[in-house]
């Protein structure tokens, strides 16, 4: 079963201080995901590395996520708003996914996690140590170690119609929040509640959290997002032009918040760490 230059994930079994032979055991991947670093324990900043799972408190609230502490408060970290483990959803008209303090349609996590919900367990994803940043993910695929996870429920060149932009990020590109899948949303749900449950981290009971699970997103960066012909209104012909890009101010008025976008194709769905796929 053990063949030589595979690698593997062993688990380091307790043992006496007397004993020098390291006793470790190979577990099942349901159980690894479940293995947490114990809260008595004070590592480094060095000794953390990406895969651990541990708990940790929310400190504050950002616009692009939020700061946590973890080991009894020794340490900080932070949690992008791409790992949180949703996103907003396609409003409809209603107004539920709104701060209820700031009225900004993007902060749906101040809604979520506070008070029971403030403190939950997550898994490291980057540590560097020069700047002492340690991030952390709550994304499902992450949490679970499965890659298959990931919420993919779009093929590449799928084209889809009706998506809404949740974020637009200036200069760079927009977050598109993808229409329902149906079942296979369903399904995806069911098998982020029992992960939910063994963590028990118990997100999926409050309502915002439950609607931004269900969310699947696809980015598009400026340079895909439309046709951009240099035209000399003079005499109609195209301008030759080294620069492509489609300039900031048309981006924007085409690509603002809640902006519905008639069809868009998805052309990648290799982002497995942030598990948003790509798309023109």
């Amino acid at each position: 079963l053990l063949h030589p230059g595979r690698i593997y994930d062993f688990c380091i079994l307790p043992s006496s201080g007397s004993q020098s032979i390291l006793q470790v055991s190979l577990p099942t991947q349901e159980t690894l995901t479940k293995l947490r670093s114990s809260p008595s324990m004070a590592p480094t900043i060095s000794s953390l590395q990406p895969g651990m799972l541990t708990e940790v408190q929310v400190e504050a609230h950002a616009k692009n996520g939020m700061c946590v502490s973890f080991m009894k408060g020794v340490y900080r970290g932070a949690l992008d708003e791409d790992h949180l483990g949703g996103h907003r959803g396609v409003d409809e008209g209603k107004k539920k996914h709104l701060d209820k303090e700031s009225g900004d349609p993007s902060m749906w996590w101040k809604n979520v996690f506070k008070g029971k919900h403030a403190k939950f367990t997550a898994r490291i994803i980057a540590v560097d140590t020069s700047t002492k940043i340690v991030r952390f993910s709550i994304n499902h695929h992450i949490l679970a170690l499965n890659g298959e996870y990931a919420s993919f429920p779009h093929s590449i060149g799928s084209v889809i119609k009706n998506a809404q932009v949740i974020r637009v990020d200036a200069g760079i590109g927009a977050l598109l929040a993808l229409p329902s899948s149906g079942d296979a949303e369903e399904q995806h749900l069911e098998e982020l509640r029992k992960l939910d449950k063994e963590l028990s981290n118990n997100l999926l009971s409050n309502s915002d959290y439950k609607d931004a699970a269900k969310v699947s997103t696809a980015y598009v960066h400026i340079s895909k997002s439309m046709d951009n012909p240099d035209v000399d209104n003079k005499k109609g012909k195209q301008k030759k032009s080294n620069n492509n890009r489609t300039p900031d101010a048309l981006f924007a008025r085409h690509f603002s918040i809640n902006t519905r976008v008639k069809a868009l194709r998805i052309l990648s769905t290799s982002n497995l760490v942030d598990g948003i796929a790509s798309c023109a």
